[in-house]
């Protein structure tokens, strides 16, 4: 393992990686382990998992691959705003690029496909943020936005289940249910007032 200071230039060209043992490492373009993530280091945003941790000159091609995609994505993401929302990104499978969520939504993973991972990320959040509002809110596990449409996987009771949504919807809301069931009230109405009519035929024979 090669040691790597805190210099500029080195910090411009390493990431850190989560093994599969757990620990954090430094590891540099050319798929270099450096040293492990100290407490004084300056930590990023989030950090990559998916490392091939084999010796071999295959692994270490693979691995340049996983750096150049999650520096692409780190440096999309992070000029949109939107890298305080990822802790981890799995890219073992550059066709299956995964984003696992921080914070409150840390349970959360939003599987970004093998196309247009930087754009697809930002209009899964939204869908997100709208499904927080709604009694469904609490259960969603992971979204995969697959360009035109979001499959939005929820885990209730035990069970998974996934809704799909096209990227241009909007989640209801409890708000949204008004009006339908608003609708529904001159049926009613409808149907007293024709009951007295059916007593009369009665009474009549």
């Amino acid at each position: 393992m090669n040691s790597c200071g805190n210099t500029p230039a080195c910090a411009r060209s390493r990431v850190v990686v989560r093994m599969s043992s757990g620990r954090l490492v430094w590891v540099d373009e050319d798929a270099v382990t450096l040293n492990e993530l100290n407490a004084t280091d300056k930590t990023p945003s989030f950090f990559l998992r998916g490392w091939n941790e084999d010796e071999s000159a295959a692994a270490a091609e693979e691995n340049r691959g996983r750096i150049a995609k999650f520096v692409q994505l780190q440096q999309d993401w992070d000029a949109e705003g939107l890298s305080d929302r990822i802790s981890e990104v799995n890219v073992q499978d550059l066709r299956d690029v995964r984003a696992q969520l921080a914070g409150d939504d840390s349970q959360i993973e939003i599987r970004l496909g093998s196309v247009d991972q930087a754009k697809r990320l930002g209009p899964a959040l939204q869908k997100l943020d709208q499904l927080r509002q709604t009694p469904r809110g609490p259960y969603v596990s992971y979204l995969v936005n697959e360009g035109e449409r979001i499959f939005v996987g929820v885990v209730t009771g035990g069970r998974a289940f996934a809704d799909t949504l096209d990227t241009t919807d909007s989640v209801p809301s409890q708000t949204d249910d008004q009006p339908r069931k608003q609708a529904n009230k001159p049926k009613e109405k409808d149907s007293k007032a024709r009951t007295p009519s059916k007593k009369v035929e009665q009474k009549r024979t």
